[in-house]
C-alpha cells in the first residue's frame, strides 16, 4: 500500500468516525420508567338521595384489575385500570393523564367536564417508580332545602408488577 492510499484511508476513517460520534442521540423519554403492567385497586364511593328525608344511599365498589400504563402523545400516559374500559368521558377505566418529569399527574379535560355537569369536584394524582395513586371526585346538589345530593369519590392505586 503506498503512502497516498494510506493517508486517504486514514482521512476517510477520521471523517467517518467524526460524523458518527457527533450524531445527536435521541433523548431518553422520562415516561419510560412508568410504562408496564400494574396491579390496580379502584375504590368507587357513591352517595345519592335526599339528605333532608334521611333517604341517602351509599354504594362502595372495590375493583382489582391487572392493567397497563403506556406512553401516549408527547407528554401523557394512557392508564387502563378497570376491565371493559370506555373512552372518556366520564372516566370509566381509562385515562390519558399528563405527567411531568417529577411524576405529577393532571387531567386538564376533567375540569371543564366538572364545570359542565357538576357543582364541584377535584382531581389529584402522582406516580413514582413503582406506584401510582389518583383520586377524583364530583358532587351535584347541596345540603339546601331539598337536600338532594349525588356525590362520587374514586381512588385508584396501582403497584408496578414487572419491575426492572
Amino acid at each position: 500500500m503506498n503512502k497516498k492510499h494510506f493517508f486517504s484511508l486514514i482521512a476517510v476513517l477520521t471523517i467517518g468516525i467524526t460524523l458518527f460520534s457527533t450524531c445527536k442521540k435521541d433523548k431518553e423519554d422520562y415516561r419510560d420508567k412508568w410504562v408496564g403492567g400494574y396491579d390496580f385497586t379502584t375504590i368507587d364511593y357513591h352517595e345519592y338521595g335526599f339528605i333532608s328525608d334521611s333517604i341517602l344511599t351509599i354504594e362502595i365498589d372495590t375493583i382489582r384489575f391487572i392493567g397497563t400504563i403506556k406512553k401516549f402523545d408527547s407528554d401523557r400516559l394512557k392508564i387502563t385500570f378497570k376491565p371493559d374500559v370506555i373512552e372518556p368521558f366520564p372516566i370509566n377505566g381509562l385515562m390519558y393523564l399528563v405527567v411531568d418529569e417529577l411524576g405529577a399527574l393532571s387531567y386538564p379535560e376533567y375540569s371543564p367536564y366538572l364545570q359542565e355537569v357538576y357543582l364541584s369536584g377535584s382531581f389529584t394524582g402522582s406516580i413514582s417508580e413503582n406506584t401510582i395513586i389518583v383520586t377524583y371526585d364530583s358532587t351535584i346538589g347541596s345540603n339546601g332545602p331539598l337536600g338532594l345530593r349525588d356525590k362520587t369519590n374514586h381512588t385508584i392505586q396501582g403497584t408496578k408488577i414487572n419491575k426492572k
